[in-house]
């Protein structure tokens, strides 16, 4: 069984219970991580890739099994966090006030 994710432009397909994603080979094992490595991207309030990285290869997280290859796992697999794109979107600033500003101690 294959399909291609046109959003992620990448083919997959099962090789027994293998996936197989741009001709790499992940194992149950290496997607149940991959996972858990989104969970705890997710548990850390959407810590940056990047941050949660230099903890997990520093050992800055007691008894974590999850490392930095797991996260970057998870990204090739799930993309990028949408919870994490959509906080980075912005909006066009509100226009500036027109209105007269009122003297100190008038009542409004």
């Amino acid at each position: 069984m294959s399909f291609w994710d046109e959003q992620k432009n990448q083919n997959y397909s099962f090789l027994g219970k293998n996936l197989v994603v741009d001709d790499e080979v992940y194992t149950s094992e290496e997607i149940r991580k991959a996972k858990d490595a989104i969970t705890l991207h997710e548990t850390m309030n959407h810590i940056s890739d990047q941050a949660l990285s230099i903890l997990l290869d520093n050992g800055k997280l007691i008894n974590c099994p999850v490392t930095s290859k797991a996260l970057r796992t998870a990204r090739k697999l799930f993309g990028p966090c949408q919870a994490c794109l959509r906080g980075k979107m912005t909006e066009d600033p509100a226009p500036p006030s027109n209105t007269d500003q009122p003297e100190i101690g008038t009542t409004i």
